[in-house]
């Protein structure tokens, strides 16, 4: 799930029920650019974390 209390920022939660997995992270975009961090817990591989950062180039942004 995804709320955007503003179009920049985005908030992110999941639940996946098959692989015991809850994630939550944020993201943020700002022109071109965008950064998501996300972490999540799975009951068989514990604690993970994840960062990107994305940039756009060219018409469809």
């Amino acid at each position: 799930m995804e709320y955007r209390p503003v179009g920049a920022l985005a908030a992110r939660v999941g639940v996946a029920s098959l692989s015991e997995e809850i994630s939550a992270g944020l993201g943020v975009r700002l022109r071109d650019f965008g950064l998501d961090y996300a972490a999540a817990f799975q009951a068989a591989l514990g604690f993970s974390q994840h960062l990107s950062v994305t940039k756009s180039w060219g018409r469809g942004k």
